[in-house]
């Protein structure tokens, strides 16, 4: 009896040894296709902190989404509780797309929005004239979104519709003009502006455009504004001094 228990015993303990070298096999097999994986992506040019970063939100998204649906409390008494579908989109736009973040000025169409508050199915933003404007997050999955605070530059440009007959010389002057400006500027703009002969316009008018670039986010609006005036300022003063104009055939004939 004394036998046949210690032999039991031996072969429990010769199993937990195997099951451990299982175990132990089973985990660097798992590490070793992880890395191999990883190289294989590699290769193939994929972005792993990308890909990791989509796949953490995600998950993250539906815990947030499996946490909150039970919660979810009616707006109204008689409206139906927000779809499941509305709910995977909003998921998708906020945590997967993630356009904007709590204080980023936005460009929807033609509206500009100060981002204030983000909701799972609603996203609260205040207009220029400090209305709220409370938008569900589903329309705006297939809305163009400009985030004017992640941008980096603004390009601005401004066109003077000329009588014809602009001379090379008053275009590399207006151009001459615009970059001492912006040498003397260099905080306020990137790159050098540039004034050129756009296209010839009816009835007999030359476009001239001149264009330069900012060097701040266009969501700055205390620098914006005193950089703007400056160099229309010179464009103007330029053109005051070349005496451009845009005169009718009525005018011209008279």
């Amino acid at each position: 009896m004394q036998l046949v228990e210690l032999a039991l015993a031996r072969f429990a303990k010769c199993a937990a040894k195997h099951g451990q070298l299982v175990s132990c096999c089973s985990g660097i097999g798992v590490v070793i296709h992880f890395i191999f994986a990883a190289v294989y992506l590699l290769i193939w040019g994929v972005d792993l902190l990308t890909g990791f970063s989509t796949f953490s939100a995600t998950v993250l998204a539906l815990t947030f989404v499996s946490g909150t649906a039970s919660k979810c409390v009616l707006p109204a008494p008689r409206l139906p509780a927000p779809p499941r579908r509305n709910m995977y989109e909003s998921m998708l736009f906020l945590f997967v797309v993630h356009p904007y973040d709590v204080g980023d000025c936005v460009m929807i169409g033609t509206d500009m929005y100060r981002i204030k508050k983000i909701s799972l199915l609603y996203t609260d933003m205040v207009r220029g004239n400090g209305e709220r404007v409370y938008m569900p997050n589903t329309p705006l999955t297939s809305q163009n979104i400009t985030n004017l605070t992640r941008s980096k530059t603004k390009s601005e440009s401004c066109r003077l519709v000329c009588d014809i007959g602009v001379a090379w010389d008053v275009r590399d002057d207006i151009q001459a003009a615009m970059r001492a400006y912006a040498r003397e500027h260099p905080g306020e703009f990137d790159g050098e502006p540039s004034c050129s002969f756009r296209e010839l316009a009816d009835p007999l008018k030359v476009v001239l455009v001149c264009s330069w670039n900012y060097n701040f986010p266009p969501d700055e609006f205390s620098r914006l504004g005193p950089a703007r005036n400056g160099m229309l300022f010179v464009v103007q003063q330029k053109a005051r001094e070349h005496r451009l104009q845009n005169t009718s055939v009525t005018e011209r004939a008279q």
